[in-house]
């Protein structure tokens, strides 16, 4: 669906030393909105404009993001499958999405038949899919937050850094993140966990259907966002 507005005249900026949370429901736009400007890794027919310290930057492949000063980490949802005989249904690619549209062969993942509707072989997929999600994630972001002030990227783009992570990583994660921009650098911070963005993110922004709705200071309560989230 080409057609379908995923970010619509979405404006945001990230200071230094600042943590931008972005708060959303699923399908908020909040994963595209990322992905859109790191490289259009989402949607078709992406506009806008990235500045980085002052200069434009082109951000058009996602070598030109990194080159831009951009750097992304995270985990991005699989949003359409392709359908095979025997009622699979296996992940696709967003440089695949258009391609295998063409042909009929994808469907939005909302839409795929839960295992327990697909029978035995369908489980065991899954299964294999989970599998191969699975690890020491704390471990790999915690990692990357100790290299970020030594490299040449200026802002961090992190998406659900705590999947899999335990309480404690997520506390030390958390404190890395904030010791990584302390020189300066930026980090923008996408999570389900709305009361933790609000919590320890400078600002957090609010998106809804592919908009944004607001923009919280640290501090702000939960219940503060909730309408921001689901506005209608």
């Amino acid at each position: 669906r080409p057609d379908r507005l995923v970010v619509d005249d979405v404006s945001f900026e990230v200071g230094a030393g600042e943590i931008v949370g972005i708060a959303g429901l699923r399908r908020s736009g909040a994963e595209d909105l990322l992905l859109s400007i790191y490289g259009r890794s989402a949607g078709t027919d992406a506009t806008g404009e990235v500045s980085v310290r002052g200069t434009t930057a082109q951000t058009d492949t996602v070598e030109h993001a990194i080159a831009a000063g951009l750097f992304f980490a995270g985990t991005p949802h699989q949003r359409y499958r392709m359908q095979l005989l025997g009622g699979f249904a296996v992940p696709v690619s967003q440089s695949r999405v258009r391609g295998l549209a063409s042909f009929g062969l994808l469907s939005d993942a909302s839409e795929v038949p839960s295992d327990a509707e697909r029978g035995t072989g369908a489980k065991l997929l899954g299964a294999v899919r989970s599998l191969s999600r699975e690890g020491d994630q704390g471990a790999r972001v915690l990692g990357l937050l100790e290299a970020f002030p030594a490299s040449e990227r200026q802002v961090l783009f992190l998406l659900e850094p705590f999947d899999g992570a335990t309480p404690a990583e997520r506390d030390s994660i958390l404190a890395a993140l904030r010791t990584a921009v302390a020189g300066g650098k930026g980090a923008v911070l996408v999570s389900t966990d709305t009361a933790l963005l609000l919590e320890r993110c400078d600002r957090t922004l609010t998106l809804s259907e592919g908009r944004l709705t607001g923009a919280l200071p640290r501090g702000t309560s939960l219940a503060a966002a909730g309408p921001l989230l689901a506005p209608h």
